[in-house]
């Protein structure tokens, strides 16, 4: 079964979902989904039962999707993931809101224009996708973009991958498939268990940053000690697995 927990615990890429790692393997594993205890405190706080959380992620997918119709947003969006900020094909969607297009226009705000032109032509309030994304940032700090899966094989000039959600209540084990949107708004569900042959993207948490009250982002304790994206995947994995004896 493909898991999305190791990912963020920086062993080996295998799929859209990543395989349990070595170090997670020697552990007991709690019945909750200690992926996105984090992301699920946050709904709380902000009186969001986990399924209003969910459906913003979702929103968030389909205004990230429908982005995709643009050639240059999926460029800066391969761009940003190669940086590899954090050691794995990731974009912290707060950091990301604040950059510039190569046009020069700012990136929040192009994503908030495609919103609310979405949100007409799916028959909703004007301005209520664009509301989503901004409750979603403000609820989720560690809001994540990644493409964990055929990163390389990603032509971002021709290819526009549907954009899938890594759910609050999401079961490694259980959960069998994760909803995703094309560029339409169309609901498409992803195997959790096969790995797809194209590339795709999803929406979750950063496991691997903290965000503080005042924006400062930091990486948690069990991030490995390495320098983000300067070592190989195979070294990383190395540096964990030492780690655990």
């Amino acid at each position: 079964m493909f898991n999305l927990q190791t990912k963020y615990g920086a062993v080996a890429l295998t799929g859209a979902l990543l395989l349990l790692g070595a170090c997670q393997n020697q552990s007991v594993q709690p019945e909750s989904n200690p992926l996105n205890s984090d992301a699920v405190h946050a709904s709380a706080r902000k009186n969001f039962s986990i399924s209003e959380g969910n459906a913003l992620l979702e929103d968030v997918a389909r205004v990230v999707a429908r982005s995709f119709d643009e050639k240059g947003f999926r460029q800066l969006v391969k761009e940003e993931a190669g940086k590899r900020f954090d050691g794995d094909y990731d974009i912290l969607f707060r950091e990301f809101a604040k950059k510039n297009g190569k046009d020069g226009k700012n990136i929040k705000q192009k994503l908030v224009t495609t919103a609310d032109a979405f949100s007409q032509q799916l028959g909703k309030e004007a301005k209520y996708l664009s509301n989503q994304l901004a409750k979603a940032e403000e609820t989720f700090p560690q809001l994540n973009i990644a493409v964990p899966v055929n990163f390389d094989k990603w032509n971002a000039d021709l290819f526009s991958p549907l954009v899938a959600v890594r759910s609050l209540d999401y079961n490694e084990g259980v959960t069998q498939h994760l909803k995703a949107f094309d560029g339409q708004g169309n609901v498409r569900w992803i195997d959790a268990v096969a790995e797809p042959n194209e590339p795709v993207i999803v929406i979750g948490m950063n496991e691997r940053v903290k965000v503080d009250a005042a924006g400062n982002i930091s990486f948690k304790e069990t991030q490995l000690r390495l320098e983000a994206g300067k070592q190989p995947s195979n070294a990383r994995a190395a540096a964990t697995l030492d780690g655990c004896h």
